[in-house]
């Protein structure tokens, strides 16, 4: 359990960042406030359209597939030539997405605004990971990765609980529900702008990093290979449930947006907290225990979700395995940069999140299919998929 005064201690922790981190972390906060509020309301916006299934798990696998891209250029780019105007590039980006989405609903243009959400997810890992290795020392990473999650959950509970803001306005100003819809992607266009500002004042040297040069004679491919192969598995099974959860609680439980915003923001709620955690529990039984733990057991709950009777059991056990299955993130942050050479951290960030965005758009699209003849077969496939991820992660890190 963690003490009550461990919120404290991240608290001065966060205080004794270099300015630079808190800048990023400002700019990370809005960045999840969007992908907050957008997760809740894409898939159901889409159905409102009157687009069925298949089309909307196209639409929403597109962003993670056309990242992969961009991810490894990335990497290569933040390390050459500097990480702060990628991250501007990603925001701008995203918020571009969202003009679109606020303006119009032909398929072609939802098909540009996924090509501008997986320029933002492709251009922004490698560089975000890349600076907090950069300029955090190995000793405090965890602290470090464990506070940007934490503040990432915040921002997750606020666009969870701001997609309620729909049904306020449509019953308090009799706004047609499509009008509302948009007034929210309107909405994400101004967090969007906020999350650019802070990106703005950083500092990077004008210098060329050497070491960057050397990018075929990578030291740590064989912890990247089989990191690559883990992260793969983790983006498929979300893909098959998790990415179109919203639409799958409206079809089973008829649930409304104001309840899967509340669901989420509960379970980000609880993830946050939990990240607190995440430093002590590395001291105690290490890195590789501590995810094989968190993560066997989220499974375990994911796969009683579709046995649930009402939306209220489902949302329990969701939430549950939200925390015990995203609690391992920042431990896994923390466990790569400790496995790669440090100039290599930017340039696996690239690769293994190339590996989890492409097995999540084959997924989510092959989960849009699906759902529409079986229902409750992608979260069995989910928890499939999370379950065999574990056992390789096992096997390739037990001795670690």
């Amino acid at each position: 359990m963690v003490e009550l005064k461990e919120p404290f201690n991240y608290f001065r922790s966060f205080l004794k960042l270099p300015k630079d981190i808190k800048l990023i972390l400002f700019s990370n906060l809005f960045s999840s406030i969007q992908y907050g509020l957008f997760a809740v309301i894409q898939t159901l916006y889409l159905k409102s359209l009157g687009y069925n299934p298949p089309t909307i798990g196209l639409l929403v696998g597109l962003t993670p597939m056309l990242s992969m891209f961009f991810l490894i250029p990335s990497g290569v780019i933040a390390n050459r030539f500097g990480k702060k105007w990628l991250l501007v590039v990603s925001g701008l980006a995203y918020l571009s997405s969202f003009m679109i989405y606020a303006t119009l609903d032909a398929f072609h243009f939802l098909l540009l605004a996924s090509l501008l959400g997986g320029l933002s997810w492709g251009v922004y890992v490698a560089p975000f990971q890349a600076i907090i290795a950069d300029n955090v020392e190995t000793a405090k990473r965890s602290y470090a990765y464990s506070l940007s999650s934490f503040l990432f959950s915040f921002g997750l509970i606020i666009g969870s609980l701001v997609a309620g803001l729909k049904e306020i306005l449509e019953s308090t100003f009799h706004l047609p529900p499509i009008f509302s819809y948009r007034l929210m992607f309107w909405f994400l266009v101004a967090i969007g702008i906020a999350s650019v500002v802070p990106l703005i004042p950083i500092k990077e040297e004008s210098r060329v990093d050497a070491k960057a040069k050397s990018y075929f004679t990578i030291k740590s491919w064989r912890s990247i290979g089989k990191l690559t192969l883990f992260q793969g598995l983790i983006g498929l099974g979300s893909g098959f449930f998790v990415v179109l959860l919203p639409l799958y609680l409206n079809m089973k439980f008829s649930a409304l947006e104001v309840e899967i915003g509340v669901l989420l923001a509960v379970s980000n709620a609880v993830t946050g907290i939990s990240y607190l955690a995440a430093p002590k529990l590395i001291e105690m039984m290490g890195s590789v225990r501590s995810i094989v733990l968190s993560q066997s057991i989220a499974v375990l709950l994911l796969v009683l979700i579709p046995l649930s009777p009402s939306f209220e059991v489902a949302a329990l056990l969701y939430s549950a395995r939200t925390m015990l299955m995203n609690f391992a993130s920042p431990i896994i942050s923390t466990y790569t940069t400790e496995l790669v050479e440090r100039n290599e951290v930017a340039l696996t960030s690239g690769v293994t999140a190339t590996a989890w965005n492409g097995a999540n758009a084959v997924s989510t699209m092959v989960a849009g299919q699906i759902m529409g003849t079986n229902l409750d077969l992608p979260p069995y496939l989910c928890g499939l998929t999370y379950a065999l991820s574990i056992m390789l992660f096992y096997f390739f890190f037990k001795g670690d």
